[in-house]
């Protein structure tokens, strides 16, 4: 994920009573589009990620580096990134059920 989906949601003081600073999704299809844009981009940067940690960890296994390291702290990365897309999917899940279980 980015730096400023992150920064989105961190955005906001929770001390200060300040809620994060996200756009509004309103029912404008420039809107829905924008979003679908974003949500493309977001997840190709998550594959690109992963591809690079899997391609350092084969040039590892290859032994055509010799920086460990640097393997672990992509493979690190790529983990931390997957791990923050699960938790958004999550939480845009529940969020989902939420409204499907509100009575009009």
């Amino acid at each position: 994920m980015s730096a400023d989906l992150i920064a989105a949601i961190t955005a906001g003081s929770p001390a200060a009573g300040a809620a994060p600073a996200l756009p509004a999704f309103g029912g404008d299809a420039a809107v829905a589009r924008d979003f679908s844009a974003w949500l493309s981009q977001e997840v190709s940067q998550l594959n690109q990620t992963m591809l690079a940690a899997e391609g350092k960890l084969q040039d590892q296994a290859a032994g055509r580096t010799q920086n460990l390291h640097e393997v672990m702290i992509a493979l690190e990365e790529s983990r931390l990134a997957l791990q923050l897309a699960m938790q958004v999917r999550n939480k845009v899940l529940d969020a989902y059920q939420e409204l499907m279980r509100m009575q009009i």
